[in-house]
């Protein structure tokens, strides 16, 4: 979503994708933690099979840092960073 621009619906929309695609995928929260006064950091990992005769499973990780409105408490701003490079998972 940072780096694209969008909003939440397109960010399920490019996962509804992502999922038509592999097969069994599956996203696992790995941890969380404060950042800060207003900051959030969430440790993810994602997961599939890629659809190849020889069934490979692919993992990305990485962390989402979002920063909450300090007024409503609710997400103003996500960050994603991947801990490789997309192309390099793939």
């Amino acid at each position: 979503m940072a780096e694209g621009g969008g909003g939440l619906q397109e960010a399920l929309d490019m996962l509804d994708q992502g999922r038509a695609f592999m097969i069994e995928p599956r996203m696992d929260v790995t941890g969380a933690r404060a950042e800060g006064e207003g900051t959030v950091a969430v440790d993810w990992q994602l997961s599939g099979t890629w659809p190849f005769p020889y069934r490979p499973r692919v993992r990305a990780a990485g962390t989402s840092i979002m920063t909450l409105d300090k007024s409503t408490g609710k997400v103003k701003q996500v960050e994603e960073k991947w801990d490789k490079p997309w192309w390099r998972v793939a």
